[in-house]
């Protein structure tokens, strides 16, 4: 669990771990999910803005990787999500997760004062 401001930017830094080469680019996505479950801020684009794309990961590669997205003032007080996944931004594919599903929860944020 984090805490974020009000109207300010929050970044999530992400560690990805190739253990196998992406036969796709694929784009990240960020959502920041109230406490309905519904979308309130986001980031989307490709790791390290770009500049290190998926089809270039080779298998052991490390990267680090942040998205900046602003949280809401409406959300002062109120408890959020922090949900993460990637996708083909020609199709809008997403990438399914081990587990299931087409994304991971990071975890619970609270929105302070």
């Amino acid at each position: 669990a984090g805490s974020a401001t009000p109207g300010k930017p929050l970044t999530v830094s992400l560690h990805w771990a190739a253990i196998a080469a992406p036969t796709h680019r694929w784009t990240v996505f960020v959502h920041l999910l109230g406490p309905d479950g519904q979308i309130v801020a986001q980031h989307d684009g490709e790791p390290v803005g770009g500049r290190v794309p998926t089809t270039a990961w080779l298998p052991g590669d490390s990267i680090l990787d942040a998205h900046t997205l602003v949280t809401p003032s409406s959300l002062s007080g109120e408890p959020s999500t922090v949900q993460v996944g990637l996708y083909v931004a020609a199709t809008g594919q997403r990438d399914p997760v081990l587990g299931g599903g087409d994304s991971t929860v990071l975890g619970s944020i609270s929105i302070g004062r």
